[in-house]
């Protein structure tokens, strides 16, 4: 599973710009192999896991009034049955605004493939005129977005089931 953390800071002092997220019961934080920390990139110095491998601690470099980013951490879902609901929590605070919490973003655990298949166009046979095949199927997937908001902080959580 792959999130995707946007943060904005509308305010003066944008130090410690500090995002927590835990994962239900089961799950974990995945290393991301494009840090040698394995760590988020974009997450600096004092960010860590810890709880089992379930919270995740990013805390970005001091940031202006204005600036923004996202982070992009993944899970491992466990093992968890077709239709169970996972709910990860989230926050985020500044050097000057409090933690603010995210609302709960239930996800659906799918232990199927699934997908919106469409067919390609059709291929024919120049001579014959016979259907030989179909250009390249596409497959689309849904996210879910969720928005942190609160003093003059926000950041945005969205989840995208992986694609098989």
């Amino acid at each position: 599973m792959q999130y995707r953390i946007d943060w904005n800071v509308n305010e003066v002092d944008g130090t410690a710009v500090t995002i927590r997220m835990t994962l239900p019961e089961g799950m974990t934080w995945l290393d991301d192999p494009s840090t040698t920390t394995g760590i988020p990139a974009g997450c600096a110095s004092g960010s860590n896991t810890g709880n089992g491998g379930r919270d995740l601690v990013c805390v970005t470099d001091d940031e202006r009034d204005g600036s923004n980013g996202a982070i992009h951490p993944r899970a491992f879902v466990g093992a968890f049955l077709d239709g169970d609901s996972l709910a990860p929590t989230a926050s985020i605070e500044t050097g000057e605004s409090p933690a603010v919490v995210s609302n709960s973003v239930p996800l659906t655990v799918s232990a199927r493939p699934a997908g919106d298949w469409q067919k390609g166009a059709e291929l024919v046979d120049a001579e014959s005129g016979d259907t030989i095949g179909y250009e390249p199927n596409e497959i689309s997937t849904t996210s879910t977005t969720t928005a942190l908001r609160g003093a003059s902080s926000y950041g945005t959580f969205v989840s995208s089931p992986p694609v098989a």
